[in-house]
């Protein structure tokens, strides 16, 4: 029975953590006024469908490579484009929410290179939700 309660008491903490990063990182993204989810895929839905409360009253999208899914909606009324759609985008009230964990070093080298998307702001940012995918994905391994 011991086992039992201690295992128990242990989920209970994680849960409780999970909840916690979940209000932080929701503080944390709730001061921006555009929204990119980078990754039109499982990951992808989950961390807006974990973001919903915060997504009324914001510009959102789906950014992917996926040219089959440009145009198409993936979650709530939200469209998803190809990278382009980011581009000259104000980075003060911008945030990019890498949310494929398989991919999550591509995608960061891909807003890392020279071009048109290339922030410092935009970047600070990308590498927190570098964080809160690996804590939210559905794909960890």
């Amino acid at each position: 029975m011991q086992c039992k309660d201690n295992l128990q008491e242990q989920l209970t903490q994680l849960i409780d953590q999970r909840n916690f990063l979940l209000r932080k990182y929701k503080q944390f993204f709730q001061r921006y006024h555009t929204i990119y989810f980078f990754g039109a895929g499982a990951d992808g839905v989950l961390s807006a469908r974990l973001l919903t409360d915060l997504l009324p009253g914001r510009e959102v999208y789906f950014i992917d490579h996926s040219k089959s899914k440009h145009g198409r909606e993936i979650y709530a009324g939200i469209t998803c484009y190809g990278e382009e759609k980011m581009y000259g985008c104000d980075s003060q009230s911008t945030i990019v929410i890498i949310t494929s964990f398989r991919y999550v070093d591509m995608f960061y080298a891909e807003l890392c290179r020279d071009g048109d998307f290339n922030s410092a702001g935009k970047l600070g940012s990308t590498y927190v939700c570098d964080s809160f995918v690996r804590v939210f994905n559905t794909e960890a391994e």
